[in-house]
This record gives C-alpha cells, sequence and structure tokens, in this order.
C-alpha cells in the first residue's frame, strides 16, 4: 500500500545504499495489522544461474542488541542476539580482479542485519532469521557493490534469553538456496518492485 511503498523509498534515501529495507509501521498503530517487511529495488534483474556450491565468505559473531521476543517484557527491553551468516559466492573472479563489487562487503552485510533487527521488533527468532535469508539471497540493487549470494546458511542466537533460569543459549539455524526467492517480487508501480521479506500474521 502507499504507507509501505513511502516507507520502503525512504529507507532507500535514509540509509546507505546497502540499506533497502524497509517496515510498514501499521504494526505500530494498529495490533490487528500484519507485519510486512519489504525490500524495494529496480525491476529488470532477474535471478541468475547459480554455479556449483564451493565457495564460503562468513561473517561471524555478529553481536547487537533488539527487540526480540513474544513476552510482553521482551517486547519492552532490548536484548542481546549473535549472528552467524555464511554466503556462497564465486569467489575466483574477485580473487583475479580484485573487485570488492564482485565478492560480499561483509560490513554492508553487517550494516543490514543490524539494520533489520533495531528497526523489527520482532517476535519470533524464526521470523528473523528467515527475513535476513530472504534479504541477502534477492538479488543486489544497483550500486549495492555486492556479488550474487547463491545460498546462506545462518545461525541465530538469543543467549540471555534464559539467564537466571534453567540456563541454556535458544537459537535457530537456517539453510536457503536461490530457488526459495525466485518468486518474491511484486511489481508496485513503472520500473519498480518490492520483494516481501517476511510477513506475519498479528497475534
Amino acid at each position: 500500500d502507499a504507507t509501505c511503498m513511502h516507507l520502503a523509498l525512504l529507507s532507500r534515501l535514509h540509509a546507505l545504499p546497502h540499506s533497502r529495507v524497509a517496515f510498514d509501521l501499521r504494526q505500530f498503530r494498529d495490533p490487528k495489522a500484519s507485519c510486512r517487511v519489504v525490500c524495494v529495488q529496480p525491476r529488470g534483474i532477474r535471478m541468475q544461474h547459480a554455479p556449483p556450491l564451493r565457495d564460503w565468505v562468513e561473517l561471524s559473531e555478529l553481536r547487537f542488541d533488539a527487540i526480540v521476543g513474544i513476552r510482553e517484557n521482551e517486547q519492552r527491553r532490548l536484548q542481546p542476539l549473535v549472528v552467524n551468516i555464511r554466503m556462497s559466492v564465486d569467489i575466483e573472479t574477485p580473487a583475479s580482479s580484485g573487485s570488492l563489487a564482485e565478492t560480499i562487503n561483509y560490513a554492508a552485510v553487517a550494516k543490514q542485519v543490524v539494520f533489520m533487527g533495531q528497526h523489527g521488533q520482532w517476535r519470533l527468532l524464526e521470523s528473523f532469521a528467515t527475513s535476513l535469508c530472504r534479504l541477502l539471497l534477492i538479488d543486489p540493487a544497483p550500486g549495492e557493490g555486492r556479488a550474487v549470494v547463491h545460498a546462506v546458511e545462518l545461525r541465530l542466537s538469543k543467549p540471555e534469553a534464559l539467564r537466571g533460569k534453567t540456563g541454556g543459549v535458544p537459537s535457530v539455524q537456517l539453510k536457503r538456496e536461490r530457488a526459495w526467492v525466485a518468486d518474491s517480487a511484486m511489481t508496485i508501480g513503472s520500473g519498480v518492485e518490492v520483494n516481501v521479506l517476511e510477513e506475519a500474521p498479528a497475534s
């Protein structure tokens, strides 16, 4: 809708080119509304054929605070999250060219992950982890300066969720390939497509 589209376009102006994420803030005004996370990029970019999965770029132990949880107290306070990501890319090309745009700019990926985590008020680790996989697997936006990611392995942990209780660290682990997001784009206007990263019904 117009609100979601407006927020998506604002995100592209507000953040660096890598921050292509927007949130439909209806969830904060209307508890019955669903939450939709979208990613906007120009039309005309289509999935490329994936080579054999053999090369990986890893981003390990990325830590930041965010609101995640279904309990009322969890929705009112920040708590630490830890993200580990493996991204399958063709490393031979950038190894020869020396071009960062042909591989993964891990600083940019880290900024995207933190941006999504801190602006989403996620209820479940599963929802956040699924959204991150979709974000990394869709085609990079023009000027984003990264290679196409052919597969993602992701582990998302909430290390203090059980602090002072039984102990243990809850986490979710996902593995996804590009075919999983092949049909996620929707056309919303001339030259513009929206990729729905996650849409969850209100509780």
